[in-house]
């Protein structure tokens, strides 16, 4: 007599419905994670340099300027993928989770690519 087995029809993780919307929720909370340390670093990073660190302010500067370009591509992917879902439910074929994630991908993306060069960066020396 053969154990008990559960069988399920085979599929993998992107036709399985509970598995995209647990990836989605990942998401959303490595987003929220990420973004968390993302303002803490750059806070102490740009709040503790000392006028003798960075004499000119040009640290600080291109900082502030790749955050601001970065969040603008973002923006415009966003407003793609806004249109794109649009388009997806006047054809009818509308998923909310696959529009929900691919809406997040742009800001996902940026931010724990920022974390991980931000953990990378050396504090900046006070006095």
């Amino acid at each position: 007599m053969k154990p008990f087995q559960l069988s399920f029809p085979a599929m993998t993780s992107a036709q399985c419905p509970p598995c995209k919307v647990w990836r989605l929720g990942w998401m959303v909370s490595e987003l929220w994670m990420t973004s968390a340390f993302n303002i803490a670093a750059r806070t102490s990073w740009l709040g503790g340099m000392n006028p003798g660190t960075d004499p000119v302010g040009t640290a600080a500067l291109k900082e502030w300027q790749r955050m601001w370009t970065e969040k603008l591509f973002a923006g415009w992917e966003l407003g793609f993928e806004m249109q794109r879902a649009g388009l997806d439910l006047a054809l009818g074929r509308f998923d909310p989770v696959r529009s929900g994630s691919r809406m997040l991908r742009p800001y996902h993306r940026r931010a724990t690519g920022n974390s991980r060069r931000l953990a990378r960066k050396r504090p900046v020396k006070i006095g």
